[in-house]
Order: structure tokens, then sequence, then C-alpha cells
């Protein structure tokens, strides 16, 4: 009896120590150690990252982004560049990341390498935003005023959607390119050449075009872009009339307008939008254009006269033509700076005083405008 009684103790113990050992974890064990960091198999036993250690699977163009991105906005320019190159040892580069590899390159000063490269993006594809990046980052570190504004025109098409520091970077490095006019837009812009007769004035000039054309051009931007101060000319002077079309272009999500001669960029504002996706997408056309402007609020119920700290409209309204869809909408001034950058109005483009004031001279009846 006392020897079944040991025997059966001793197997108790066995048991209890070595039955894992001799037989294979438990249900409930296993799921537990499956549960513990770096110890994860997927259930057909594809491990990603063993797969892709060994090259049987490429790694999806998704994948990629997400990588390099992260690296981008950690701007940790060198890892994103090596990251980038081996991207590039398997399959050809799209054109966001030849973009990205461009401007990590322009960043760490190697720029060369990255001029042909960010040159070849610009050609096939300028919608990416990160085309934009690279343009402005290669634009900050030249000298070149006209490749400069070059830059920043031909990858204008991807301001879609940047950021807001990036915005205040463009707009920025616009102004300071417009204190050079007409140096900086010298051999970009297409024009006829006018030699002024005796009793010519900006305004005769310019009526004197505008009849033989379907793009309007304004006294004030025959100012700028031939460097007057003032409307005084003189016989035998000789002056650029702008020949392409003057249009004004706005990115919604990137709160940007920029006023274009052809395609140069030649005048770029922060905006305020409206409220609630009020402002409307599309096409329109300056019909009218009114200095300090009166408002008639249907809000209030009464027209508001131009001072008034209840007119919304600042100093200049450029009304566009109305629409069977859209109506009343225009591009004004303000009162209220901390809106600029914001949506908060009723659906109207918003510019700092100063700013409508510079558009209103450049821009003339009949522009287009066009909002994205």
């Amino acid at each position: 009896m006392r020897i079944v009684f040991v025997l059966v103790v001793v197997a108790l113990i066995v048991g209890y120590f070595f039955w894992d050992g001799l037989f294979g974890p438990g249900e409930e064990d296993g799921a537990s150690r499956s549960n513990q960091p770096g110890e994860q198999v997927s259930r057909s036993g594809d491990d990603p990252g063993e797969e892709r250690a060994g090259g049987s699977v490429p790694e999806s163009q998704d994948g990629d982004r997400g990588d390099w991105t992260t690296l981008l906005e950690r701007r940790d320019w060198p890892q994103a560049v090596s990251r980038l190159e081996s991207i590039r040892n398997t399959r050809a580069l799209t054109p966001a990341e030849g973009a990205a590899y461009s401007r990590c390159l322009i960043e760490m000063g190697r720029i060369s390498e990255a001029r042909p490269l960010l040159d070849e993006v610009l050609q096939h594809d300028a919608d990416a935003s990160e085309a934009a990046r690279a343009s402005l980052a290669l634009a900050e570190r030249i000298e070149n005023l006209q490749e400069k504004r070059s830059l920043l025109s031909r990858s204008s098409s991807g301001f879609a959607a940047l950021d807001e520091q990036t915005v205040d970077r463009i707009v920025a490095m616009v102004k300071e390119l417009n204190h050079s006019l007409p140096q900086s837009v010298d051999g970009l812009l297409a024009s006829d050449a006018y030699a002024v007769q005796a009793n010519d004035s900006l305004w005769a000039i310019c009526n004197s075009f505008n009849r033989k054309r379907v793009g309007k051009v304004e006294v004030g931007l025959i100012r700028w872009l031939n460097g007057l101060s003032g409307n005084d000319i003189f016989p035998g002077q000789t002056l650029e009339i702008p020949s392409d079309e003057v249009t004004i272009r706005i990115w919604k999500k990137s709160w940007l307008l920029g006023v274009y001669v052809g395609d140069v960029l030649l005048a770029a504002y922060k905006v305020g939008l409206g409220r609630n996706e009020k402002t409307p997408l599309g096409n329109f056309v300056i019909e009218s254009k009114l200095v300090d402007p009166p408002w008639n609020s249907r809000k209030l119920g009464r027209i508001v006269p131009p001072g008034d700290p209840e007119n919304v409209l600042g100093t200049r309204w450029l009304g566009f033509k109305n629409t069977p869809k859209f109506q009343g909408y225009g591009i004004h001034g303000t009162e209220s700076p901390d809106s600029i950058g914001k949506n908060m109005s009723d659906g109207c483009v918003r510019l700092l005083n100063e700013e409508v004031e510079e558009i209103f001279e450049l821009v003339a009846r009949g522009t287009p405008v066009v909002i994205h």
C-alpha cells in the first residue's frame, strides 16, 4: 500500500514539473506567448519582416511612403536619402518620391545632384505638394532671381494642400522677389514692346491694348512690370506690356492666393475663407472693382458705409460676376487680420487691406478667378 502511495506521489510530481516538456504547451499558454512583443507570427506563416529581409516579397509603395514621409517630418535628411536610395535600387521612384529625394539632397547641400532630378519631376508631374516643397527649398538656396520665380511658378500646381509654414515661406519669397521688379521677371514673361508717343498716358495705352485682345491689362500691372514708381512717362520711353492673360488662382486647403501672368507667379498672398465650406469651388470672373466699398448687409438689414466698424469689406472690393448658382461673392479686404488663414467669412475671400489694395492695382475687370 505504501509502495502504491509513493508511486502516485512521484507520478504527480513528475506530471506537475515535466508535462509541458513532454507533451507541449496547453492552449492557454500558447495564447499568452503569442501576445508577447517580437513573437507574433501570422497564421499563414508569412511574416512580412522576414519575407522582406530575404527579398522574396517586394514592399508596397504605400509602405515605402509611410517610411520616408516620417523621416521627412523629422527632418532626418540623411536617413530619408538612404531610404529613398534603397527604394530606387529596387524600382523606379514615383514623382512624389523623386521630389522628396531631391528635397533631401537640397537640404543636405547637394544642390548639383538635386537640380536634374527636380527638373525631371517638374516636367512630368508638378502636382505633388512635395515638388512644391523641394522647389521652395532650392529657391531659398540660389541667388538667381529669375530662377527663384521660375521654380515657384513651375511647381505651383502643387500648392493645393500645403502646410501653413510652407505657405508663409512662399508668400515671403514672392514678396521679396517683387522688391526686385522688373529684374526678377526678366525673360520669363511674354510681352510687347511699346514706344511711348507724345501725349500718351498709361490709361490710354491700357485702353488701346485691351481693345485688341481678350486678356486685359491694368495700369498698376504696367507700373509693376516696368519698375515705375508713378504714372509719369515720356516720349521715346519703351514699356513692356504683358501679352499673356492675368489670372487669379486660389487654393482653399492652403489658404493661398496667387496672381499669375500666363504661367508666371507674380504675387502670392495668404487669405481667409468662408466658414463651413461656404467659399465655392469653380471658375469666376472679376466684374466690379470698388474703392472703400459700402457693405449691403442682409444680416444687419442695412447698407453699412465704408469706415464703419461693422463693414467687413475693408478698403477694396473685387466682385465676381454673378452666376445662377453663386451670387454676391468676391475678394475683399478685412479689418480683422486674425481671420487670415482661417475660415471665418460668409463665403468671400479675405485679404489684409494693404494686400487687397495691391491686387486691386494689378488686375482688370474681366480677370478670370479659379478656386481650387
